[in-house]
């Protein structure tokens, strides 16, 4: 277990990140089928995903939301950037669904098989301060440190992210879309428009869309952490924050009033 920081409860057990230490053979076993099934699972990726993946980094994607802040500027549209924080989402992805999608990704039967061995009936124990727990069932979430794990987080998360897509469109950035910036767990959504209603309106498309994947999912968010920021000249700016915050019902996610962004952008 690792501590995350930032002040966090000592005394609470979501201050604390898993990381998985596997068995020298499983390693090796698991980096032997990632080899054999990237072939397929790779094209299947969402390109809208920069996570784990080689030659990309968390800079690239705020690279791309602050030009894109600045065409807001430049071609006097509203911009709006909707940052999602989904809760533990590695610890609480299904293993039936990761089953599921990857056998609709069409891998062959034997390495299908090995995922569902790896998690049938596997136990684990805690390791903190030298201090051993007892063994427990692992019956949720992948293993943040398990050589297969990004690869099925990877299917867990594709179909929200192909949706957004297809709602958002495409808007790219030296070749990468920029409608939606997802960087491992972190998925913000992307609109922009002439108008500020039809920004929100379209804004409200893709959240709908990400509640209705994560009641199927399994995947939770922290609603009030989930903030909007609202790039744009001051006029339309202004009038777009004015909507937010005094008609809370145009913009809501799981039935709650969209929290703003604290915006220190000098334009």
């Amino acid at each position: 277990m690792v501590y995350k920081g930032n002040k966090k409860d000592l005394t609470n057990p979501n201050s604390f990140r898993e990381i998985t230490v596997c068995a020298q053979l499983g390693k090796i076993k698991e980096m032997v089928l990632c080899d054999l099934t990237l072939p397929v699972l790779r094209p299947l990726k969402a390109k809208s995903q920069l996570g784990f993946t080689a030659g990309l980094f968390i800079k690239a994607a705020n690279i791309m939301v602050t030009e894109k802040r600045a065409i807001a500027l430049v071609e006097n549209v509203v911009v709006l950037h909707q940052f999602l924080d989904a809760t533990q989402a590695f610890d609480r992805s299904l293993h039936p669904v990761i089953l599921r999608e990857l056998y609709n990704s069409r891998i062959s039967d034997d390495k299908w098989r090995y995922f569902y061995e790896m998690h049938k009936n596997s136990k684990k124990v805690v390791k903190w301060k030298g201090e051993l727990s007892e063994m427990f069932s692992e019956d949720i979430g992948v293993r943040q440190g398990g050589i297969c794990a990004p690869n099925e987080y990877l299917t867990y998360v594709n179909p929200n992210l192909k949706t957004l897509e297809s709602l958002a469109g495409l808007d790219t950035m030296a070749g990468h879309p920029t409608s939606i910036l997802c960087v491992a767990d972190d998925e913000p959504p992307s609109t922009s428009s002439t108008s500020p209603r039809l920004a929100i309106s379209d804004m409200q498309v893709l959240l709908l869309a990400v509640e209705t994947h994560g009641t199927s999912f399994h995947i939770s968010y922290g609603v009030p952490k989930c903030k909007l920021l609202v790039s744009a000249r001051p006029s339309k700016k202004k009038q777009t924050l004015e909507i937010v915050q005094n008609e809370p019902e145009s913009l809501t996610f799981f039935n709650k009033p969209v929290a703003l962004v604290e915006d220190n952008y000098i334009h």
